[in-house]
């Protein structure tokens, strides 16, 4: 991580004008070589490490360590510079403070020429290592092409194996291969259509042998000419096409490669191959209906025999989609191409709807004991039973990957002796970083492709997610904020909003198939996680490049080499063998430090971390730990302190002076009230706190605040709503609404509702209220139209809407950003009008409904919705979905009355359960009022056979 270095100096030149000159030209000199270390720093990332120079990897590394020390340097220099301006311009009332004042200005210029000795110092180093390694740039631009010929290391591709799988080792592709194979002949409206299908899925899945197998059984039964063409990350164009070529007719082009041709001249090819075969199947079928039975020739259908099936395996790049579709061109014969990625972004690009994208689903847990014993007992032995929970525990972290399953199992099986020691040995290995060979080396390399595809930022960004435990869920806020804090997410222009380009890296690490977006019970994507598998590839990462280091790191005399950079007490309980290496161990370079709730008796004095920008104690519980925060007011280059869920209680005395700091999260941390000085953090963009907690005066000062959670209005001085107004850069706002009917009250809530309507950059409003009351007033706080980035809206609690908002109902068309709604009514019955505006709203992916409604069909709209949940307050409602209703909705969750869909014959057709194609869970609730035992046990019989007849796989849930 160059690039934060570069920009620093540059705001260092800008803003200190007191630089001497010899000291001012060796940072113009230092930046220009940072940026050409930077380069090639690009080009080493992108060659895997065991194809690396040796050489080259020892550069790679003192470079990222001088660049930390530089940082260090630079912070320091600049956090004394602005604590020293915090002093100036309070005026010498008199002599003795006048004395006072000439005092310590004497010792900031003291300072501050020790601080430029230290800044001079790193200057001279790094001008030193570069003049060392001068003669390494000669190779810098050809590490790309060369890199694996330097280090005499093979390059053949372990994917290989995947196209020529033994048949006895492809357990559980049946299921999965009808499947797709049903979807590539399915006809979309037109049977002669070209169609694309996207196979889509993280590395190892094994979307290449899934796609082989269904290659292998439909080619002849179904086409007349086919190829199987993989491209990979840097693919060779020229290759590509002549392997399509001679795929389609080996025969025609068995000496293709041979052949001199540009790409275009390729492309031209094929397109004349396929233009050549369609004109061929006219003049087949013509003379076929000319000299031959008609009736025979039509159940023959001789002109849909020649079309051909194209597989295009391991595309990385949407440009090289649209490269390689330049070649295959529409010819209405049925021709099918299906492609696999493992880029979610991709998929979307190569299929014309959502319907054509088919997401790689892990083995079960039978298959997956199928695979994985029959590679270790290849003799037919029954796994033994003191093996058996074992088994369980390493096939649990493999979570269904065919190729983690069979590379431990290959692992394990090249034991001469099956010891429950080495089983137990490979089970605490897997998620941490697996150090032995073999196809464990190739699983990796596998897995690696997409590790060094990322660009350095997000490499940066996902190596940090190896300070957090194996099956962990991450909060995506705490997540992103840290990256934040540590300046992996670095902002090109100012009206960017930092928070909203960590979420683009995370969305991007998640489209890549690195990371897991998790839902929560509402069904938004709060949490993340990484596949055990994909944690075992990055810790390895990060131990490499020193990046991350845990409690049994540094007790190794290896790491003890390198300085400390982030910390992680990964620990499982507090054993004594861990205290000895934290005790001895050089702190004061640690940039992170992240505890957990298992080694809180491990968390050191604060007063040895001299850098620390991310201090992380979630669910730490402070209580009766013996544990505090003194020295915590002295960390001034903390950015992000996290607290959340530790019950620490109070707060200690100084959090004004952390200047820099950023996020302050208190949620569940039992804070009745925030100190005064917390309105000096002038830099603060997230504040978290509880309910009960109390906001001090002065919040006006807070002036960058993004993020503000969890606030109960009527506990705060009568001024706060009118100063949120002045937070016009405020993303999120979750506060608790003031129910009375008292005059002040109402003043208040027409404040609030003022404020709320200046908040142009608003994307999250979460209103809690706990008065059953109408918030209509809430619904005119935005009278002219609705903020344009407002994506969530969601009303909990006993407050309720008589009527449809009018931000809403005026122009639903307009809330192009909203993607989350949660929304009571009450007093009067939820009409069908209010749900054909809602229906409108052109990105809404997940609605919750509170209202009474007796009858609601749900027609055409909500094109974009995936979660449903309708909860009608009254005893006597259904809803009903119609034709085309929802056709992208997967979860839905209501309740209906058994006396109503009696009466009015709705439980027939099963609620329309089989109009919603893209179905796979529906949770019912059925209301017994005025029903018959018998009639409950109809309805229930009558929504089974529903979901049993539904096209997809559904999971029910009936709750009577």
């Amino acid at each position: 991580m160059i690039s934060p270095l570069i920009r620093k100096l540059g705001d260092l030149l800008l803003a200190e004008l007191g630089l001497d000159k010899r000291t001012r030209k060796g940072i113009e000199s230092l930046q220009r070589e940072l940026t050409m270390m930077h380069a090639a720093m690009h080009k080493v990332a992108e060659v895997p490490p065991e194809q690396l120079d040796p050489v080259v990897r020892v550069w790679a590394r003192q470079v990222r360590e001088l660049s930390y020390d530089m940082e260090d340097a630079v912070d320091t220099y600049m956090v004394r510079i602005g604590m020293e301006e915090d002093h100036i311009g309070h005026p010498a009332a008199n002599l003795k403070n006048k004395v006072k004042k000439f005092v310590k200005k004497t010792s900031r210029l003291f300072r501050k020429g020790k601080d430029l000795r230290q800044i001079v110092g790193a200057v001279g180093e790094a001008q030193d290592l570069a003049k060392q390694w001068a003669e390494l740039r000669q190779r810098y631009g050809s590490l790309e092409l060369h890199g694996a010929n330097a280090a005499g290391v093979s390059t053949i591709n372990p994917r290989l194996t995947a196209l020529y799988k033994d048949d006895r080792e492809l357990i559980g592709i049946d299921a999965t291969s009808n499947e797709l194979i049903e979807m590539i002949l399915a006809s979309d409206g037109s049977e002669n259509s070209l169609k694309t299908v996207s196979v889509v899925g993280m590395g190892g899945l094994g979307k290449t042998t899934l796609a082989r197998a269904v290659y292998d059984r439909i080619l002849r039964s179904h086409f007349d000419c086919g190829a199987f063409v993989s491209i990979g990350r840097n693919p060779d164009m020229n290759k590509v096409f002549k392997d399509m070529l001679y795929g389609l007719d080996k025969e025609k082009y068995g000496n293709i490669h041979n052949t001199t041709r540009d790409e275009t001249q390729l492309i031209d090819q094929v397109r004349s191959f396929i233009k050549h075969k369609r004109y061929a199947a006219i003049l087949f079928f013509f003379l076929s209906y000319r000299f031959t039975d008609l009736a025979t020739n039509a159940r023959s259908n001789q002109i849909d025999t020649y079309r051909y099936f194209i597989v295009i395996d391991d595309i990385w790049n949407e440009k090289i989609w649209e490269f390689v579709k330049c070649a295959l061109p529409e010819n209405n014969l049925g021709n099918r191409i299906v492609t696999t990625t493992r880029i979610v972004s991709v998929s979307d690009k190569c299929c014309a709807t959502h319907h054509g994208i088919y997401k790689m689903k892990p083995l079960s847990s039978e298959d997956s004991e199928t695979l994985f014993y029959k590679r270790i007992f290849t003799d037919g032995k029954e796994c033994p039973q003191y093996l058996l929970r074992l088994s369980k525990d390493i096939l649990k972290k493999c979570a269904g990957v065919p190729l983690a399953i069979t590379s431990i199992a290959s692992l394990l099986a090249n034991k001469k002796v099956q010891s429950e020691e080495q089983w137990s040995t490979v089970l605490k290995s897997i998620g941490r970083g697996m150090t032995e060979g073999g196809t464990v080396d190739d699983m990796r390399k596998i897995l690696s492709l997409s590790y060094h595809d990322l660009p350095s930022h997000l490499k940066a960004c996902l190596l940090y997610m190896s300070v957090f435990p194996e099956d962990h869920n991450i909060r995506r806020d705490r997540l992103i904020w840290t990256w934040i804090a540590q300046g992996f997410v670095q902002c090109k222009e100012e009206e960017n909003s930092l928070f909203e380009l960590g979420e683009c890296c995370l969305n991007e690490l998640v489209n890549r198939s690195m990371v897991q977006l998790l839902y929560s019970y509402s069904g938004i994507k709060q949490t993340c996680r990484l596949h055990d598998i994909v944690l075992d590839l990055i810790s390895s990462a990060s131990t490499e490049e020193n990046f991350v280091s845990t409690p049994d790191d540094v007790g190794q005399s290896t790491c003890l080499q390198s300085k400390v950079r982030r910390l992680s007490l990964l620990v499982q309980d507090c054993r004594v063998e861990h205290t000895s290496p934290l005790a001895t161990i050089d702190l004061s370079h640690v940039r992170s430090f992240t505890g957990f709730r298992t080694a809180i008796k491990l968390i050191p004095s604060l007063s040895r971390f001299h850098v620390l920008r991310v201090l992380d104690l979630e669910d730490c519980v402070f209580r009766s730990s013996g544990r505090n925060l003194s020295h915590v007011s002295k960390l001034f280059h903390l950015r992000y302190l996290g607290l959340r869920c530790t019950q620490i209680g109070e707060l200690p005395i100084g959090l004004g002076k952390l200047r820099f700091l950023q996020v302050l999260d208190l949620e569940n941390a039992e804070i009745t009230e925030l100190p005064s000085d917390v309105t000096q953090l002038e830099q603060l963009r997230g504040l978290y706190v509880d309910f009960s907690t109390r906001l001090p005066k002065g919040m006006a000062h807070l002036k960058f605040v993004e993020a503000l959670s969890r606030i109960d209005i009527s506990q705060q001085h009568p001024s706060f709503v009118r100063v949120l107004r002045n937070m016009t850069g405020l993303r999120e706002l979750k506060i608790r609404w003031v129910g009375s009917a008292d005059n002040r009250t109402k003043y208040i809530q027409e404040t609030l509702v003022e404020s709320l309507s200046k908040l142009n950059k608003i994307q999250t409003l979460t209103i809690l209220s706990n008065h059953q009351e109408s918030l209509d007033v809430l619904g005119e706080c935005w009278v002219v139209v609705a903020p344009p980035n407002l994506r969530r809206f969601e009303l909990h609690g006993l407050g309720y809407f008589s009527r449809m908002p009018v931000w809403i109902k005026r122009d639903p068309l307009l809330l192009t950003e909203l993607s989350v709604l949660s929304i009571n009514f009450n007093r009067r019955l939820l009409q069908a009008d209010d749900m054909q505006i809602l229906s409108m709203l052109p990105v809404l992916a997940y609605l919750t409904i509170c209202a009474p409604s007796e009858r609601m069909l749900i027609g055409p709209g909500f094109r974009c919705l995936r979660r449903f949940h309708f909860w009608n307050i009254t005893e006597d409602g259904v809803v009903v979905f119609g034709r085309e209703a929802m056709p992208s909705v997967e979860r839905i969750r209501f309740n209906a009355s058994v006396r109503k869909m009696i009466d009015d014959g709705s439980y027939e057709t099963g609620l329309g359960l089989g109009n919603l194609l893209s179905l796979k869970e529906a949770d019912i609730s059925l209301l017994w009022t005025k029903a018959k035992v018998q009639e409950v046990e109809q309805v229930e019989a009558a929504l089974m056979r529903a979901i049993r007849d539904h096209p997809n796989q559904v999971t029910i849930s009936i709750n009577s």
